[in-house]
């Protein structure tokens, strides 16, 4: 089992007390479980070969909250006008691979999503204005989104020293990467609003595919009141400026290769279960 510093060296075996303690999931399922609702489905461990999107159920998204928390960060990029949205390129030699190439432009569509979720008058003629791209290395682009001069950062790798040592939140893996393990939009731990209103609008777009809705069809999206009245129409936006996962997948990444494994669909039934690749990086 691995060991970790992140925490500091008092907790370096933290892992390997737990397993100890507790066991693995299957024996902690086996003990408790197994008896009254055997394991299947969505409670078993995916061999990393079939898909892992799926979207959470969204509850009830049309009762009223309190609205966009005043100096937070949607808040602060509603009253601006734009988002700052950093897209992260590795690149050793200095150079863009073309398969780097098409990724970034990849997660460039989810921060054209965040737009419209944000902004009641986005459209394809305003997204260059509302939307501002920073495209930038993984050294930079972290540190920028701790400094707060990026709103949010597309296609940064979920790993546990990203969310202990920077404090980054993450919404689900956008895209899981065979070299840099998942890839996600992150943002600052210190704002929940904004990394639940990131975390959901990547949750729509998935959705969107699970339910078949397109652009042509968006208005079958949910109406969602826990941000403000003006984020009402947030999921019904989204899908009809970019589409579902699979329109915006189909644009982009599958000039590089066909779309299989851990980036398909999740039907319901087919193991969830599944560390996420790189975690420990």
């Amino acid at each position: 089992m691995h060991t970790t510093d992140v925490f500091g060296e008092k907790y370096k075996d933290m892992f390997v007390n737990a397993i100890g303690a507790v066991g693995n999931y299957g024996e902690i399922y086996s003990r408790h479980m197994e008896k009254v609702i055997p394991r299947q489905g969505l409670n078993l461990i995916s061999t990393g070969t079939s898909g892992l999107l799926y979207s959470h159920p969204f509850g009830s998204p049309g009762e009223a909250s309190h609205g966009r928390e005043e100096g937070g960060t949607l808040d602060k990029v509603y009253e601006r006008g734009y988002l700052k949205c950093g897209i992260l390129v590795r690149s050793d030699s200095g150079r863009v691979s073309n398969e780097t190439q098409t990724k970034s432009t990849f997660g460039k569509e989810f921060c054209y999503a965040l737009s419209a979720a944000t902004f009641q008058d986005y459209s394809e003629e305003t997204k260059n204005k509302k939307t501002k791209i920073f495209i930038m290395n993984t050294t930079e682009g972290l540190d920028l989104i701790n400094q707060d001069e990026v709103d949010v950062v597309s296609l940064v790798t979920v790993n546990l020293a990203n969310d202990v040592t920077r404090k980054l939140s993450f919404s689900q893996p956008i895209y899981y990467d065979s070299e840099e393990g998942s890839l996600a939009l992150a943002t600052n731990q210190d704002d929940v609003q904004w990394s639940s209103f990131i975390y959901w609008t990547v949750n729509a777009i998935i959705y969107a595919e699970e339910t078949n809705i397109t652009k042509s069809s968006s208005s079958k999206m949910p109406l969602v009141n826990l941000f403000s009245p003006q984020h009402r129409l947030m999921m019904k936006r989204v899908i009809k400026e970019v589409g579902n996962y699979g329109d915006i997948f189909d644009r982009h990444v599958d000039n590089v290769g066909p779309r299989d494994g851990l980036n398909m669909l999740n039907s319901g039934s087919g193991p969830q279960l599944h560390p996420v690749p790189g975690i420990f990086n």
